[in-house]
């Protein structure tokens, strides 16, 4: 299922092969470090970041790739700070303006929000916006 790109689908079977593996002695340390670098990286796919995070601190000395844990904590950067719907952000306008809005949706690439301007940010702070 990972390898086709359907994270939620290959969770729990790679759970269940994680917790087989753990009561098999003589294991592959590689294949075990293997299985526990592809859930992270799942985990992070479903948007379950904070639980990949425990995961791998709890299975760090099964994961010896340490890109496994670059691009987790890069991909927890983007999404924590990634605004949500509703959400007050602060941007630059004309002339270095400092202005305030709410973040309304993502446009269609992902890689930019549609926001709608409420003020300048000094303004904004006096009336509690």
């Amino acid at each position: 299922s990972f390898g086709q790109g359907e994270w939620a689908a290959g969770l729990p079977k790679a759970r269940a092969a994680l917790d087989l593996l753990e009561g098999v002695p003589g294991v592959n340390v590689e294949d075990r470090g293997l299985l526990c670098g592809g859930m992270c990286l799942a985990l992070v796919a479903c948007g379950r970041v904070g639980e990949a995070l425990q995961f791998f601190a709890e299975h760090a000395g099964d994961i010896a790739d340490d890109c496994v844990k670059e691009q987790m904590l890069q991909l927890w950067v983007q999404e924590v700070n990634s605004p949500l719907p509703g959400d007050l952000v602060q941007l630059f306008g004309l002339a270095g303006a400092q202005l305030v809005g709410v973040a309304l949706w993502p446009t269609d690439d992902g890689r930019r929000w549609r926001v709608q301007v409420r003020g300048a940010a000094a303004t904004a702070g006096a009336q509690g916006v």
